[in-house]
């Protein structure tokens, strides 16, 4: 007969062993004799311990760690609440302002070689009449959010300036008395003077787009007739600086690194921003769910150091002009992840995969056409479509999408990732509908996923111990 196993993932570092248990969804440290105890149970064998190990063992059971409860029911918990959501709380509007771009970025979704599930660059552009009823749209589904934001997508948004300035100011008399923001991600190519007065004035936060220093960003980031975009990008991130200096605050960077180059090249362009105090660096990867990518064993090397350092960084060990902006913004999202780990009595008995969010509410996309999706990161294609803005919502797609846990409900119910997953229903989509192979092959994506954000957790305790032993040693010598 099966033993019975604990809902837990083991873990150990040179310190010492741990284990993350689902249920109460914490990390528990274990001297040796336990951390083997339950490395042979959970790998179906019947071990062998002193009294002191199974003491240990049968305190914690006590305690409620250790428990063998799975959830029995794969669904999300706001199943039924899918239409009070969409009809009045959206938080969020993404707006294609057009398909157009004019930069061939190689890796770019859209391009007609890179993502077959996806639309390929085309010449739509919104009209101001499909505009204007996306923004009518939003008021009347937007009633009891006291925050609002309007975002300009593309292609290239700013290719629309003119239409953009229509729905900003459509947006601000219609939304009159409630908190509206405003933001854009654009590839910089484009800015200009005209453009920055009209976005201070109207306060719009803006994303471009800016991938390392330029023998990187020059790689992939080209125009249309194939030559490289980074000295113009640049020379306009200068140019808005030096005008508009107050105005950086509303910059941000989004960088996709290519792990195969240096790391200590792609970092470098930090020290570009720096020096015309553009600090506010974000910073996106593409080594996520999207696409395979391939590590440099110096890459790896060097961003695995960098990220130590600004652990040390963190703890007062070493300065902060001593760490790379990029892993500082790493370990700051490692805290907020720590903080977003909130304790549990035990596993409920109907849960889902914490990757889905309510389809369309935080962060609503409609394209060129007027066909909507739950946010811009989707493939434009049926399969992620949950409406129109002629029809309105199609609750039963918003209801399927969001509990994409049940295509491989047994794996997710007894998958020790299950409260931390990242996979939505983006990475089940095979182009023509929802797949459970497709699903199940990002699994092990999202398992390493989880992975590194406990063992990161586990280091920042570890830190302060480790190195509070090893001063007490240098003072003793």
């Amino acid at each position: 007969m099966a033993i019975p196993l604990p809902f837990v993932k083991l873990l150990h570092t040179p310190i010492s062993g741990y284990f993350y248990d689902v249920g109460k969804n914490e990390i528990i440290r274990v001297d040796d004799k336990v951390y083997n105890y339950l490395q042979y149970l959970m790998q179906g064998k019947e071990p062998q311990a002193d009294y002191e190990t199974l003491s240990v063992i049968n305190l914690l059971k006590e305690q409620g760690y250790l428990s063998e409860n799975r959830p029995s029911i794969i669904e999300h918990p706001y199943t039924q609440y899918i239409q009070l959501f969409l009809e009045r709380n959206i938080e969020q509007i993404t707006l294609q302002l057009t398909q157009q771009c004019n930069f061939r970025c190689k890796y770019c979704i859209y391009s007609e070689d890179k993502n077959l599930k996806q639309r390929s660059h085309s010449s739509k552009r919104m009209t101001w009449e499909l505009a204007k009823k996306a923004i009518d749209f939003f008021w009347e589904h937007s009633v009891d959010s006291p925050k609002v934001n309007i975002g300009f997508y593309g292609g290239e948004p700013l290719l629309e300036f003119e239409l953009l300035q229509k729905v900003i100011e459509y947006t601000e008399l219609r939304f009159k008395g409630k908190s509206v923001t405003f933001t854009t991600t654009i590839n910089g190519s484009l800015l200009n003077d005209k453009i920055v007065e009209y976005f201070i004035n109207h306060d719009v936060k803006t994303m471009i787009s800016l991938d390392g220093p330029k023998e990187i960003h020059d790689m992939n980031r080209v125009f249309i007739n194939g030559s490289g975009t980074y000295d113009t990008v640049m020379s306009n991130i200068r140019s808005i600086n030096a005008k508009y200096p107050d105005y950086s605050n509303k910059l941000k960077i989004s960088m996709v690194i290519d792990p195969i180059n240096d790391f200590d090249c792609i970092n470098s362009v930090t020290v570009d921003c720096n020096e015309i105090n553009f600090t506010n660096l974000n910073v996106s990867t593409v080594d996520s769910l999207d696409m395979p990518v391939k590590y440099s064993d110096e890459y790896v090397q060097k961003s695995e150091y960098q990220y130590f350092l600004a652990f040390l960084s963190h703890f007062g060990y070493l300065s902060i002009d001593k760490v790379s902006p990029i892993l500082n913004k790493r370990v700051n999202a490692v805290l907020s992840d720590v903080k977003r780990m909130i304790k549990a009595e035990t596993i409920p008995q109907s849960m889902a995969p914490g990757g889905p969010c309510i389809p369309g509410q935080l962060r609503l996309f409609i394209n060129a056409d007027g066909d909507m999706f739950p946010c811009e990161r989707v493939n434009e294609s049926d399969v992620m479509k949950i409406g129109t803005l002629d029809t309105g919502f199609d609750y039963k797609k918003a209801r399927a999408l969001i509990n994409i846990g049940s295509l491989t409900s047994e794996e997710c119910r007894n998958c020790w990732a299950i409260r931390h997953c990242i996979i939505c229903a983006k990475f089940a989509d095979d182009g023509h509908k929802l797949s459970p192979e497709v699903k199940s092959c990002n699994c092990p994506i999202s398992q390493n996923n989880v992975i590194h954000k406990l063992r990161a957790m586990i280091f920042l305790h570890e830190i302060p111990e480790y190195y509070k032993e090893y001063q007490k040693q240098l003072i003793n010598k």
